[in-house]
């Protein structure tokens, strides 16, 4: 899958995902007073090598660098921040129950990774109500409503396997055009609709099995 910013059409997926560690570590060392930094700190602090980190530097910076020279970490926060599209939020939709809700929100600090959650649809409750973090949970029946008056084309699905499909096609027939899906279900949607699958219980699994394999032949 490749994404398209304004300045650099080509960013895949994989530096996409190095982007985010540079936000994450830039952002810990900006915030202990540092004001400037290297691509081989950030390599080293990382993990990654040196020339990678250099090379995916250069796709975000307006200005360029020379070897062994810091650069400033307020600047190339801006312009991470631009290319993650923290800058242009996304509008989205979260079906699940407000106790996920409230977790995933909370725990992803999802505000500040450029989606902006307008409503949460809790299929779990006749009578939904109240709020998490500031966001309305209304009842499931408004979600094709709201999409439409508000042009919303991303979704969020944290609900049980079985309704993970029923809960897709509402979507996608409500307009949703991206579904982010964290159910265990593998869902299925027309072709022009994109769904990324979050399984973290897939994701133990596989680790757990690397380990195991590991293990027995050391």
């Amino acid at each position: 899958m490749v994404y398209i910013t304004s300045e650099r059409p080509k960013i895949n997926i994989q530096t996409l995902n190095r982007l985010s560690y540079y936000h994450s570590f830039l952002t810990d060392l900006y915030e202990t007073g540092e004001t400037h930094t290297t691509a081989t700190a950030i390599a080293e602090a990382l993990g990654i090598k040196e020339v990678v980190v250099r090379k995916d530097v250069s796709l975000i910076r307006t200005e360029k660098g020379r070897p062994n020279t810091a650069f400033e970490i307020q600047g190339i926060l801006s312009r991470l921040e631009e290319c993650l599209g923290f800058k242009n939020a996304a509008e989205a939709v979260m079906v699940a129950n407000a106790g996920f809700a409230r977790s995933l929100i909370s725990g992803l600090n999802i505000e500040t990774t450029g989606m902006k959650i307008v409503a949460i649809f809790d299929p779990e409750s006749q009578s939904p109500s109240g709020e998490v973090d500031g966001v309305s949970i209304l009842p499931l029946e408004k979600l094709s409503d709201l999409c439409t008056r508000l042009h919303i084309k991303v979704g969020v699905i944290c609900t049980s396997d079985c309704s993970a499909q029923a809960i897709c096609d509402l979507m996608v027939s409500s307009g949703i055009k991206f579904i982010l899906n964290y159910s265990h279900s593998l869902i299925s949607a027309p072709q022009g609709v994109y769904i990324q699958n979050e399984n973290l219980s897939a994701h133990l699994i596989s680790f757990l099995h690397y380990v195991h394999n590991t293990t027995e032949n050391m």
